[in-house]
């Protein structure tokens, strides 16, 4: 391996090891303080360790007990057999449903996340891990919403998002130190020196190593302690075998071994014997460097993922090379493709590099070319995965907000019964929903006719009313019209296709694959979404006209009550290629009231968002002074009329647009915005071209 190589694998095992150190700690129940009293000592006594105990306890045990032996064999499955891994963690799943138990639930997307950690499909186990956050938060869970906050800021060190997993592992570290839990104390300054050490700060990284092992000094000896001792002396070696000190590399490595070995845990051992193979080699002592190897085969049998195979392969082929017997060096780069999976596919480039090499020692130039070729064309991959990755270290560094959380992004690999449950409880909900609407019109209805009633008794009397009577009709009308057309169009064309849909769903369900149902689930999404939407105009504007929203003004910061809106804006324009640029004061003091006016800005920016076409650009700007505040939303999307815009707040001329993207509107977003700055004794102004963009502005 070249050193560039060396020392991006390097980093990488070293997060890896902290990461993996996080879940073994942290695996849902890790011991008895989540049981019930009356069930803690069976497991303590008999089914604490024993893989066959912990078997027999999911045929005779308690709940309590067949929740921690299903997260104890899914944890002890995760690194040698994925599959069975994942097998205990849905059926924990099935259980945690079955009892109705949101904490035994959180157990169970604890236990995916780490299948999926050990994997490398990190994007995947953050969903898992989100999802267990969530509902630790929900139960008020304190220790459990750290633990869980950990978990994630390792994953996040392996994506590179260092800032953000800086941040929560000092959080982490704040908590454990108050609560003096010296064992993660311990893990958590090894969990952010392996972050130092992806990022290239060396001398940080061997600071919080030490400070690690002086912690852990203090603890006594059991298989977690022994897996960080064993950590922390590994991932020394590693430093040192970055600066090519290989003789006092392989002692640092050496004393790791002695407490890996304690644990009987293959993927420590193998690891760490991989770095001392890298001590061997820069040493040039080829026959230990074999032998070595030879040591990582005989650990990768005993797994079934080969997760060491691609590293001996080429370790082999480098050693080959060095001893110029160029065709087995060949050979074995080649095996080494074999093995590339999703925690090696960044260096595919160097193995392409070396069978170039090796192919072009050997002879074979047609074959040099092919491998050039591969070469150059993983080589830009790399490349450019790598600024990506700097782009987006950047965006966290300097983003105010922490984090950006996403609304359902993805449906990944659900049980079929939780996925049936969620779908139709959707349409039960949207039923009732719609319900509640009619119930709303039609009591609105009632209302509207009484008062036609008596304005028309009291109009026979006065004949030079008439014309006011006509107009107030004609208005009613037209709200009455513009009511049952969203009603008869909007909401039940949509509504009965969602039906359809579902019925559809219900059908195929134990038909289609995971996929297939993945993608017919977000479209389902995608379509209530905009249905959704539709209800709460039309349920705030009801509410406005009945009277059931009351203005409360008080004074606050207008500037961070946008925040989340904002960001959840700018993540809508990014989706649509739409550029947002945000001009904000970093406080905003006004005087009124904060949900209406919050509404106001939210519609309005989406409506900008809307009606501007992919590479538009949509602006949020925000000016005070002594006496007012201005909002002003400026857009370059399609524009309006002066016929368009003198007809935007009259119900009986249809408004109904679709937006660049072909996006539903019901015309109602800008009357709502009306109404609510009418309650502030403010107006909204507009400034509209057809074809170069529109601008609204109030003041409060």
């Amino acid at each position: 391996m070249n050193d560039i190589m060396k020392n991006k694998f390097l980093h990488f095992a070293f997060c890896i090891f902290a990461l993996l150190l996080i879940f073994a700690a942290f695996h849902a129940p890790r011991d008895n303080d989540n049981l019930p009293p009356e069930n803690r000592t069976v497991t303590d006594t008999v089914f604490a360790s024993h893989v066959d105990s912990l078997k027999w306890v999911l045929t005779a045990g308690t709940v309590a007990e067949k929740v921690s032996a299903y997260s104890n064999l899914s944890w002890h499955y995760a690194a040698s057999n994925d599959s069975l891994s994942r097998l205990y963690a849905w059926e924990l799943m099935d259980l945690a449903l079955q009892e109705k138990n949101k904490k035994f639930e959180a157990y169970a997307y604890t236990c995916l996340g780490a299948t999926y950690m050990y994997r490398g499909k990190n994007d995947s186990a953050m969903i898992y891990h989100e999802r267990a956050l969530n509902l630790f938060e929900e139960l008020n869970e304190e220790t459990e919403i750290i633990r869980s906050k950990s978990r994630i800021a390792g994953l996040l060190g392996t994506m590179f998002r260092f800032e953000e997993a800086l941040q929560l592992h000092h959080e982490s570290l704040a908590y454990y130190t108050a609560k003096g839990m010296d064992e993660m104390v311990a893990l958590t300054l090894q969990t952010i020196a392996a972050n130092y050490g992806d990022m290239g700060m060396s001398d940080l990284s061997v600071e919080y190593i030490h400070k690690a092992l002086s912690v852990l000094e203090t603890t006594g000896e059991n298989e977690l302690t022994n897996k960080m001792k064993g950590s922390c002396y590994a991932n020394l070696g590693a430093e040192l075998i970055g600066k090519k000190q290989f003789l006092e590399a392989l002692d640092y490595i050496e004393k790791g071994l002695v407490f890996y070995r304690k644990t009987n845990d293959y993927y420590f051992i193998g690891t760490a014997l991989l770095f001392k193979f890298e001590c061997y080699n820069g040493l040039n002592k080829t026959e230990e460097a074999f032998q070595t190897l030879a040591e990582i085969e005989d650990i990768d049998s005993m797994m079934d993922n080969n997760i060491f195979s691609h590293g001996v392969s080429r370790g082999k082929g480098d050693l080959y090379m060095s001893l110029k017997q160029y065709a087995l060096a060949f050979d074995n780069y080649r095996q080494a493709l074999a093995f590339v999976d999703t925690t090696v596919k960044r260096d595919m480039h160097i193995t392409y590099q070396k069978l170039a090499e090796a192919s072009a020692f050997a002879g074979t130039p047609l074959e040099t070319y092919t491998y050039i070729g591969k070469f150059a064309e993983y080589a830009k991959s790399a490349f450019t995965e790598e600024w990506s990755i700097k782009m987006t270290e950047m965006e966290v560094k300097y983003e105010t907000e922490k984090k950006q959380h996403e609304i359902e992004r993805q449906q990944h690999l659900l049980a079929r019964q939780t996925m049936q449950r969620n779908l139709f409880a959707a349409g039960a909900a949207m039923s009732v929903a719609i319900l509640a609407l009619l119930w709303y019109m039609l009591r609105l209805r009632i209302r509207r006719n009484t008062a036609l009633t008596e304005r028309n008794t009291a109009l026979t009397e006065r004949t030079d009313a008439l014309t006011e009577r006509n107009e107030i009709l004609s208005e009613m009308n037209a709200t009455k019209d513009k009511f049952f057309n969203i009603i008869s169009h909007d909401l039940k064309n949509p509504a009965h296709a969602l039906h359809d849909n579902l019925r559809l769903l219900a059908s195929n369900v134990r038909l289609w694959d995971t996929d297939m149902l993945s993608d017919f689930s977000n479209e389902l999404l995608h379509s209530a979404e905009g249905q959704v939407e539709l209800l709460n105009s039309l349920l705030n504007w009801a509410r406005i006209q009945t009277g059931r929203i009351t203005c409360t003004p008080a004074a606050f910061d207008l500037t961070a009550r946008l925040r989340t809106d904002v960001a959840l804006v700018r993540k809508l324009a990014e989706n649509k290629g739409v550029a947002f640029h945000c001009q904000m004061p970093d406080d905003a003091i006004v005087t009124g009231d904060a949900n209406m006016l919050v509404t106001v800005v939210r519609n309005l920016l989406t409506n900008a968002v809307k009606f501007t076409a992919p590479g538009g650009t949509v602006t949020l700007s925000i000016t005070a002074d002594h006496t007012a505040t201005t909002v002003s939303v400026t857009d370059t999307g399609t524009g309006m009329t002066p016929e368009q815009i003198a007809n935007l707040y009259r119900l009986d001329k249809p408004q109904t647009r679709q937006g660049t993207a072909g996006e539903a509107g019901s015309g109602l977003g800008l009357i709502v915005c009306k109404e609510l700055l009418s309650m502030h004794n403010s107006m909204l102004h507009i400034e509209s071209h057809e074809g170069k963009g529109s601008r609204f502005r109030f003041t409060v």
